[in-house]
């Protein structure tokens, strides 16, 4: 058997299986898509009442609600 075939068996065998894969699969497909990085170019909207004077591209507002999206659904 050639090695590089049996290598790569070897490495399918070792992957996850199932919606996790799936999952990593689409996330890695998003972060590295042009049109996500696209976003770091556009300033986020900052409402008229807000407190602070931070105002962040529209990536880190993305990046931001992922993060909170991700932790409730956790809980």
């Amino acid at each position: 058997m050639d090695p590089r075939l049996a290598r790569a068996r070897a490495e399918a065998r070792s992957q996850p299986i199932g919606a996790e894969s799936h999952f990593r699969t689409d996330l890695e497909r998003i972060r590295f898509a042009p049109s996500f990085s696209r976003l770091a170019e556009v300033t986020q909207v900052v409402t008229a009442g807000a407190t602070t004077g931070v105002v962040h591209n529209r990536l880190t507002h993305t990046l931001k609600v992922t993060a909170v999206a991700r932790a409730v659904a956790v809980r």
